[in-house]
């Protein structure tokens, strides 16, 4: 029944190119053995953070024995400055894990990524966001298909992936770091989930169709961003996007504006309100602003308004 249902899943990518993220732990161990059994072509990657000392190096040995008893490609990358990085430890080891990733898909020519995240790791994330004061963008969770990133677990409960390494007599890997209950996630999946599951015992079912629900509402959203993002008259000439202002946004042109500006041009809550403070004073003289990645110029003449959007140009 498992593998029916992830053959399924996978059915249309059965001639692709697939690059698996493994960690040694359960969910990955048994998508390796899954693919593995149904015939898939794939190659294995894994990241050794050097964070719990020898723990972090025994991982790595599994993976390479069990690559090795597959038959499988496998590629190691070794992070040593994860540990004494003044950044969030789990976020910096995310980005530097998926760069890794992206930059071996294209020089192995991998089709796609594949990750082991399952159902209450979308329920995880649900609750982490909510937290964070997230719009429905990142309530609506993980989606299965997101650009070359596959996570064909998604739908397979904790329970399920840990009846088929049983059934299968897999051995895995458990990293004790899981149990740390500082870590917000880690505190959301051993005291938040057990005690919903207490209150509904089909908790894990209500969550997952709230989130398909959550996923149809932003996909109508971001379609209907889209038709008024077209009211700005948005202009590219060389590298510098002009957007016309009408005098008086509506609130539904605020809304588009405040979520592209957010969304694709990475303006924080601060610099969005200096902006909208700008624009609901219609200044007629040039004000400057900048995001991560971006610099902005705003300016008022008599019927309307610029925004001048333009990408800073890398360093050499």
């Amino acid at each position: 029944m498992f593998l029916q249902k992830l053959q399924h899943k996978l059915s249309a990518f059965k001639h692709a190119k697939l690059l698996l993220a493994i960690s040694g732990g359960v969910d990955s161990v048994v998508l390796a053995h899954a693919l593995h059994a149904m015939g898939f072509s794939f190659e294995m990657a894994h990241c050794n953070y050097h964070l719990r000392g020898a723990e972090s190096d025994e991982d790595e040995q599994f993976v390479r024995a069990y690559a090795e008893n597959l038959g499988v490609t496998l590629h190691v990358e070794h992070f040593f400055d994860v540990k004494n990085s003044v950044e969030n430890t789990q976020q910096l080891a995310r980005n530097l894990r998926y760069n890794w990733f992206l930059d071996l898909c294209k020089s192995r020519g991998m089709d796609f990524l594949l990750t082991a995240h399952h159902a209450q790791d979308n329920i995880e994330t649900f609750f982490i966001n909510a937290l964070r004061m997230c719009s429905v963008q990142g309530l609506r969770g993980m989606r299965f298909q997101q650009g070359t990133l596959l996570r064909p677990l998604l739908d397979f409960s904790r329970a399920e992936i840990s009846g088929y390494a049983l059934d299968n007599h897999l051995a895995y890997r458990q990293d004790s770091s899981n149990d740390n209950i500082n870590y917000k996630r880690n505190a959301i999946r051993h005291l938040l989930l057990p005690l919903l599951e207490k209150i509904q015992p089909n908790a894990l079912q209500a969550f997952q169709e709230t989130q398909k629900l959550l996923q149809a509402d932003d996909a109508f959203l971001q379609q209907q961003i889209d038709k008024i993002w077209q009211d700005f008259l948005p202009k590219q000439k060389d590298a510098t996007l002009c957007i016309t202002l009408p005098i008086h946004l509506n609130s539904e042109q605020e809304y588009v504006l405040r979520k592209k500006l957010s969304q694709v041009y990475h303006c924080n809550q601060s610099v969005l309100a200096d902006i909208f403070f700008a624009i609901t004073n219609q200044s007629t003289v040039p004000k400057y602003y900048k995001s991560r990645e971006y610099s902005f110029k705003l300016q008022y003449k008599n019927t309307y308004g610029t925004l001048l959007i333009k990408p800073f140009l890398p360093t050499v």
